[in-house]
């Protein structure tokens, strides 16, 4: 995490897009390659909510007072 402090934020949207790429690559071969087309709907159905709910949560957990 100390590392990213002295890096320019350039760099750091560019890092951060580069894992989202790499995840969602990750996630689309594993989906068309190992899952059977019946398990596939449950799969990617199952993402889709759970990345929708992070989705409307985010804003929220700002609002969060301690």
């Amino acid at each position: 995490m100390v590392l990213m402090m002295c890096v320019p934020l350039q760099m750091k949207m560019i890092a951060t897009i580069a894992v989202i790429l790499v995840f969602y690559g990750v996630m689309i071969a594993l989906t068309l390659t190992v899952l059977p087309i019946a398990k596939r709907e449950l799969f990617v159905g199952t993402i889709a909510a759970v990345l929708n709910t992070a989705m409307y949560a985010a804003p929220l957990s700002v609002m969060v007072s301690n």
